[in-house]
Parts: structure tokens; C-alpha cells; sequence
């Protein structure tokens, strides 16, 4: 039962703020033995590359394609879209709820008082000149066969579930009819542009292969992005660890940095696809990794002694207040040191009943201390930040007979899981057999 039970502990959160290191400063002579000692040869510098770039897009060639009002109106008319409809949309969040009122029409209720029952009004539901395009592709063509004053069947959509009525069916409006134009030109045009786009890079690609440099594709095709990118690393960040300069960030770190360090030194790449876009790059130069020198090292090395100061002094801090609790004196309200009183932490994942949480050694100390007993100071280096915790109280879990057997065949089956893995991996490395799965999952 250890596992499902309780704590209730009073917890001690000691952070750097409790003490004061700025007028500390590390001498010369400790700096050069910290590098010595420590960290000469582990500081480098990593490799940084140099690289030019050219960057084609779709957006690029919208202006180079043209789309006729013919094709505009083939599309409309291959589409349906001429023809639009009035309708009362009905829209169900629940399905059962959706299913209840398909019923209720079926069995003789009016599609108002439909509406009705749903706390809507006729004006809340109503939808004008809808076309095709604005309905699921699967219903679109249900829909649009009634006639005026039926109804269709329940459709699900993005946003529920629907039951909707025809009040009447027309051409489109002259002004629906010039925004369909238009929106329906653009489409064309940015399909267009993507065509265009996939022949140019596969053209691009081509001339590469032949020897062509990133100028001749730039001029060839008018690629309108280019650049140079000067000394990154490959997470693309310069020599002070801010990312480089005029970095082209709508292509996205990760994929310019891979193929800039998978290509080889004065050859264009192929261009390769990124989204809506492709890229290729030309590394100029590499600069391989070297080791940093001391004075390179210093402003690290002085935040390494820093911070191992400021731990040295917190858990210098946290053994006093951990003597004072466990004599049991009160502990002063001091900058830096939060108290949190009457906190419920579970043993099985570490989180608490107020969804704080706290290092897994933490909650470890706890669980082996009794009552009135208080922890070792636990440190987490990374916030530096160190706890400790006075155990106040035991509860043992609420937890029904069912839940527990559930529990206990768990820990069985996984116990009986480990097992058999590990003599399978056994029974493989000394005879080497192969395992049929399927066949030991019946067992």
C-alpha cells in the first residue's frame, strides 16, 4: 500500500535569492587552475560554416501566371458553384442530441419545432446564398438535390452535428458571383504557381547536376530571396550565440543548418523543398572546431564558479534551516525561502494534489522518513534551487477493492512481462533462435 498512500508535509523551497555573492569575484589564479583542472578540454568552439542561398517560392510566381475569365468560369460551372441555396441550418454539439431531434422529424414533429426545442429562432439558424464549396464534399450534393421546403438528413461537419432545410433555391447573386470570380482566379492562379514552380526546381536541379552555379538559377529563374549567411553553427547561431545575422527564417533553422552541414565546400546543393518553398545553399567556408583558450573560456568559467558558489552557499544555508526545523525552532520569513504548507505528495508519480511538483528524490526522502522527521536537503541544479520537507502526516489511500485487485494484477503482469523478456533475450543471444510473437501472445 505504500505505493497509493499520502504525505502531508511542510515544504522549504531555498532559491538563489537567499544568498548574496556579488561582491565575489574569482582571481586570476583561480580561473587558470578551474581551466586546468576542469574545463581545458572540454571548451571548444564548434565547427562554423559560411554559406550563400537562394530560395524559390510559390508566392514568387503568381505574377508570371495568368488565368482567364474562361477558366475562371469552366471552374465555377465544372464546380456548380452558379447555384446557391437558403437553408436553416440546425447544429447539434452532441450527437445523441442530434440523433434525438432527426428522430423527432421522423416521427411526424415540424422542422420548426425542431428549432425550438433547441432554444434557437428561425432568424438565429437562417443561412443565405450558400454554395457547394461551404458544405462537407460528402453531403454537398444531398444537400443541394432537395427541393425547396425538405429537409436532410443528420451530416456531421468541423463544428457538429447538422440537420438543415431548403427555403429556396437560386442562381447566384451578381455580387456572390464577382467574390466567387474572384476567390476562384486566385485559386487557379496559386495552382498554377505551384506547377510552375515544382517544373522550375526540377529544371533547377538539372542544371545543377550539369555544373550551374547559384547566380545563373538566381537570374535564370528570378529567385527574389538570396543572401549570405557569414560563420553559424548548426543550430545557426554565431560565434556570441545569437542567431545569425539576416538568417532567412521562413525556411526554419533546422532545415537550412542540415543541408548547409551536409554539403560539400564550393558545390551548389539541389534545391530541396521546405513548405511552400525550396532552397539550395553553397558553402563558401568552413571553419572546423578548435578549442577555446582561457581568455576565450573566461566569461564561462567566472558563471561556472558563480553559479558553484551560489549552490556552495544555498545548501551551506539549507543545513542551517534544516537543524532549526528539526529542533523544532520556527523559521523566519527571509528573501529567497518560501514555505508551503500542508502539501499532498503522492509516491507513485511525484506530482501533488495542487499540481506542483517536486524532484522524484524529493518525494523519495519524504516517503522514507516517519512523522516529525525531516528530509536531507534535496538540490536541483538547473533552478538552483534546494528543498526540504518536515513530514507532518500519513494517509493511506481511499481506494475500493476492485481498483486494488486492478493494481495488484498490474505490478503481476508487468513483473511477469520482465521476466519473459528477459529470458527471451537469454534463450536468443546463447541459441540463436528467432521468436515467433504471436504465438507466445496466447500463451
Amino acid at each position: 500500500m505504500g505505493l497509493l498512500q499520502r504525505r502531508v508535509v511542510d515544504i522549504v523551497e531555498i532559491s538563489s535569492d537567499a544568498v548574496d555573492i556579488s561582491g565575489s569575484d574569482i582571481s586570476d589564479d583561480e580561473l587558470q587552475k578551474l581551466f586546468e583542472e576542469q574545463y581545458k578540454d572540454s571548451l571548444s568552439f564548434p565547427e562554423y560554416r559560411s554559406a550563400d542561398y537562394i530560395i524559390m517560392a510559390e508566392d514568387d510566381l503568381l505574377a508570371d501566371v495568368i488565368v482567364s475569365d474562361q477558366e475562371v468560369d469552366v471552374e465555377i460551372k465544372n464546380s456548380e458553384l452558379h447555384d446557391q441555396r437558403d437553408v436553416l441550418n440546425l447544429v447539434f454539439t452532441d450527437k445523441n442530441e442530434a440523433e434525438l431531434a432527426y428522430k423527432a422529424y421522423q416521427e411526424g414533429n415540424s422542422f420548426e419545432e425542431l428549432v425550438s426545442d433547441a432554444g434557437y429562432t428561425i432568424e438565429d439558424i437562417a443561412l443565405n446564398n450558400i454554395s457547394k464549396d461551404v458544405l462537407p464534399v460528402g453531403v454537398r450534393n444531398v444537400v443541394f438535390a432537395l427541393n425547396e421546403g425538405e429537409v436532410s438528413e443528420m451530416f456531421r461537419s468541423v463544428v457538429g452535428w447538422h440537420i438543415m432545410k431548403v427555403i429556396r433555391k437560386h442562381e447566384i447573386t451578381k455580387e456572390d458571383l464577382e467574390k466567387l470570380k474572384e476567390k476562384i482566379s486566385s485559386n487557379i492562379r496559386r495552382q498554377k504557381a505551384g506547377e510552375l514552380l515544382v517544373s522550375n526546381v526540377k529544371k533547377a536541379n538539372d542544371m545543377i547536376s550539369r555544373g550551374a552555379s547559384l547566380n545563373e538559377l538566381k537570374d535564370m529563374f528570378g529567385a527574389r530571396v538570396s543572401g549570405v549567411l557569414t560563420n553559424f553553427d548548426m543550430h545557426g547561431l554565431d560565434q556570441s550565440g545569437n542567431l545569425v545575422k539576416d538568417f532567412p527564417l521562413q525556411l526554419g533553422i533546422n532545415a537550412f543548418t542540415t543541408l548547409a552541414f551536409s554539403s560539400a565546400v564550393g558545390k551548389p546543393s539541389h534545391l530541396v523543398s521546405n513548405g511552400d518553398a525550396y532552397f539550395g545553399i553553397l558553402v563558401t567556408e568552413v571553419v572546423p572546431p578548435r578549442p577555446r583558450t582561457l581568455e576565450e573560456s573566461r566569461s564561462i568559467l567566472t558563471e561556472e564558479w558563480k553559479s558553484a558558489l551560489r549552490m556552495k552557499k544555498i545548501r551551506e544555508f539549507a543545513v542551517e534551516l534544516r537543524s532549526k526545523l528539526q529542533n523544532g525552532t520556527e523559521l523566519s520569513v527571509v528573501n529567497g525561502v518560501s514555505f508551503k504548507k500542508n502539501v499532498t505528495v503522492k509516491k507513485s508519480d511525484g506530482s501533488t494534489d495542487n499540481d506542483s511538483k517536486y524532484p522524484e528524490r524529493l518525494v523519495d526522502e519524504i516517503f522514507a522518513i516517519n512523522i516529525g522527521g525531516v528530509t536531507k536537503e534535496v538540490i536541483d541544479s538547473e533552478s538552483e534551487t534546494v528543498y526540504i520537507a518536515l513530514l507532518k502526516e500519513i494517509k493511506d489511500a481511499e481506494i475500493s477493492e476492485e481498483d486494488l485487485e486492478s493494481y495488484k494484477a498490474h505490478f503481476v503482469s508487468s513483473g511477469i512481462l520482465s521476466i519473459r523478456e528477459q529470458l527471451l533475450g537469454y534463450l536468443m543471444k546463447k541459441y540463436g533462435v528467432t521468436i515467433e510473437n504471436s504465438l507466445l501472445e496466447k500463451v
